[in-house]
């Protein structure tokens, strides 16, 4: 598990791939996990931890 900024720049750069899969999220599984991802942002901000899988996960949503 890595921080968040380990993945991103800047925390601005996580809500725009952030933005970019709700709107694309298409299952209720899929919305699910955005939702725990904001959530966890909410609450941690910079500091939330983020796996390789979520990045992952996260990255091709938000391009879909």
């Amino acid at each position: 598990m890595s921080r968040l900024l380990d993945h991103y720049e800047t925390t601005e750069d996580f809500e725009s791939a952030l933005d970019a899969a709700e709107s694309n999220a298409r299952t209720t599984r899929e919305e699910e996990f955005l939702v725990g991802l904001r959530d966890k942002y909410e609450e941690y901000a910079d500091r939330m931890f983020l796996s390789d899988a979520q990045h992952s996960w996260l990255e091709r949503l938000a391009d879909e």
